[in-house]
Parts: structure tokens; sequence; C-alpha cells
């Protein structure tokens, strides 16, 4: 064998060695990987995203065939402006998660506490806002996600923009009750036919829908009162497609001398607007005889 063609061969036999190898310090370095999903409806509202923990789903895979670990989830969460971002606290106490060789697991917000105002730090020019109304500004959000080993912090998954998803938090008012006005009489006639009608909140998408609730007044209350009070489900209530409801024969039966409250809320089905409850709108109204 001559010198030239033991040398390639040579070169042939360790080149798959050398990926093997390569291959293998990559995943010491990085042996988990971490994928977010956020999903909808965006709420700016940050009590939302902790009441609903599903609506971030994050996987993680252990790529590592020999060995488990025992790991934290810290990330980011930030606007495309800068004007806000929030952190995870590395030091804030929680309980180790655990993956073993070659396992998959889904977490959620439960796990990855972006939005608790206890195990974060807010940053950015909107800082004393958010961590004082537990509000997101409108925007284009990023966040992002990386796992940690437990005990030393060391990273255990790439860092961004691996583990990162985006969401866009838009807010608009609630509609406006327009008619019957507040404080209206309105007449219980036989058939009885009282016709609802309301804003068209701007910005409102199209395929909007309205939640219309009416409850009965008793003496003594206000239409607020009523309406935190009410039994579920409500004296009347029903979703439509437009600003206009009409109350007909088929409805539960308006009392004269009753006085009844009623408000309409917006839903966005696609989620992708949220409609601020700040200032719920209630209607009050008294039936006369027709």
């Amino acid at each position: 064998m001559n010198r030239c063609y033991r040398f390639r061969w040579f070169q042939w036999m360790l080149l798959p060695l050398l990926l093997l190898l390569a291959g293998g310090v990559a995943r010491a370095q990085s042996p988990l990987n971490v994928t977010i999903a956020v999903l909808p409806p965006y709420s700016p509202d940050l009590s939302v995203w902790l009441a609903n923990p599903n609506r971030i789903l994050i996987t993680v895979q252990n790529q590592d065939l020999n060995r488990g670990y025992d790991f934290r989830l810290a990330g980011f969460a930030e606007n495309t402006d800068g004007s806000t971002r929030i952190e995870t606290k590395d030091e804030y106490p929680i309980a180790a998660l655990r993956i073993e060789p070659g396992a998959v697991r889904t977490l959620n917000l439960n796990d990855f506490k972006i939005f608790d105002g206890n195990a974060v730090r807010f940053k950015g020019a909107d800082k004393d806002l958010i961590g004082r109304t537990k509000l997101l500004p409108e925007g284009v959000y990023r966040v992002c996600v990386r796992a940690l080993e437990f005990k030393t912090l060391a990273p255990l998954s790439p860092q961004e923009p691996s583990g990162c998803a985006t969401f866009v938090v838009r807010t608009a008012d609630e509609p406006e009750p327009l008619q019957p006005t507040c404080g209206q009489f309105v007449k219980a006639t036989k058939p009885q036919l009282v016709q609802f009608q309301w804003t068209v909140p701007p910005g409102a998408p199209p395929g909007t829908q309205y939640r219309f609730k009416m409850v009965p007044i008793v003496k003594g209350q206000s239409p607020q009162q009523a309406m935190k009070s009410a039994t579920s489900p409500a004296f009347f209530e029903q979703t439509a497609n437009g600003p206009i409801l009409l109350y007909g024969p088929a409805d539960p039966p308006l009392v004269p001398g009753g006085s009844y409250a009623w408000q309409v809320q917006a839903v966005d089905p696609s989620g992708n607007l949220v409609f601020r409850k700040t200032a719920m709108n209630f209607n009050p109204m008294m039936a006369t005889a027709g």
C-alpha cells in the first residue's frame, strides 16, 4: 500500500468518527430542544393568562438518550418597539422539572411563569404602568423560553431565536347601548316585541359576535348588582351577529312594572382582538303595560 493511498484511507476512516464526535459535542452543549406555541385570544390582562395556562404550550425534547435532567424554564417577553420587556427571575423559588432520557414533555404557564408578577421583572418605558395595572400595552410581542439546569442555571437548550414565538395584543372598547336608553319605559305588549340596539366598536372585525344578557332588577338593587347576582343561565341570554336584537313572543315575557338591566359584550371569534372589560355598560329599563 503506497503512502498516498494509506493517507486517503485514513482520511475516509477518520471523517465519520469526527462527525460523530461533533454531533456528540453539540448534543452535550444543548441536550434539550424547546419549542413554544402561543394560542389566541391574546389578552392584555396578565391575570387572564394566569387563569388559562394552556394559552402557552411548551414542548421540551431530551435529545440525550443516556441522561435525564432536572431543569427550570427561563425567558422573556418583549414588544417590538422596546417599550415593554418582561424577564423571569432565575432566583424565584420553583420546583425542579424533570425529563428522562429521550423523553418529551409538554409544559404550560404553570411551569413558565412569564406572566406571574411575582416571578418576573418589568423593564422598559412602560414598566411602572405594567407593574401597577398588570396590563400589556397593545403591540406585537415576542416570547422566548429556554431550559436551564436547575442547580447551576447552565443553559440546556439553544438560545433565541430557538424557543421563540410571536403574538399580537389588540384591544377595542365594548359596544355602547343605544336603545332602549337608560331608564326608558318599554311597553310589555302582547305579543311582545322590543328592539335592542348598540354601537359597533371602532376596529371591530367582520364576524364580531355580541353576547346579549338581560336580568330582572330586584327592589333595592342597582343594575350592576343585578348583573353580578344573576343566576346562570340568566333571565335571557343570546348571541347576535350584528348590533340589533329583536326580543319577541318566544322570549321570556316582560312583567309590567318590572325593572330590567341589559348589557352586551363583543367577542371576536378569531381571538385576534380583545374587547376591554374595564367599563361594562348596564342599561336599566322598566316594562309598562302595553
